[in-house]
């Protein structure tokens, strides 16, 4: 997981170049429904919802290929270029 100030362009950006990406945690865990009614969920905490609204999952498993790891890093490295 990467944290960028604008995940969708970015998620856009290596989509158009055939680079798939998650936004696996879209909000953090008080601000979930199932956490309602606990007493965190109407606090600030500052550094889960920061996570929550930059982080973007880059592909990253096992059985990616040295070449397709350094063409993700490539090409995140080309949109910050710009």
């Amino acid at each position: 997981v990467v944290q960028v100030e604008n995940r969708e362009d970015l998620a856009a950006y290596l989509k158009d170049r055939g680079v798939e990406t998650g936004i696996h945690y879209p909000k953090a865990i008080h601000q979930l429904q199932a956490f309602a009614k606990n007493e965190f969920s109407k606090q600030f905490f500052p550094n889960a919802e920061r996570i929550a609204k930059h982080g973007l999952s880059l592909p990253m498993c096992p059985t990616l290929k040295d070449e397709e790891v350094h063409r993700v890093a490539e090409t995140v490295k080309t949109y910050f270029k710009g």
